[in-house]
């Protein structure tokens, strides 16, 4: 048998979102009171052997969650909100990466 998969998850606005090694999974109650759930792929960025040394791992993996729970609620607080219907495949409300940068900046710095 192989290695056992870990899989996690975040309480959103009006939902929740699942994460597993590859993908994470958003279900979020729509204002009409219909459940949509997306899933969104995870960048492999974290995954690359030099970050798994000892003084590196628990770093990115706090920045990882941080990007991705992050991605999470922005995607949640626009459905849940009633925007974009049926728009884009995704229908996510994506931020740049500078909003990304300084929320998580600031994320620390409290």
């Amino acid at each position: 048998m192989g290695r056992p998969v870990q899989y996690g998850g975040q309480a959103v606005i009006e939902g929740v979102m699942m994460r597993g090694p590859r993908e994470s999974a958003i279900a979020v109650r729509l204002p009409n009171g219909e459940i949509e759930v997306t899933r969104l792929e995870i960048n492999a960025w974290a995954r690359k052997p030099i970050y798994k040394l000892p003084l590196l791992r628990g770093f990115v993996a706090l920045v990882d969650s941080l990007i991705v729970g992050t991605r999470a609620l922005t995607f949640s607080a626009g459905r849940s909100m009633g925007g974009e219907e049926g728009g884009e495949e995704s229908g996510e409300t994506e931020l740049g990466f500078w909003e990304l940068a300084l929320t998580i900046g600031l994320a620390f710095g409290l």
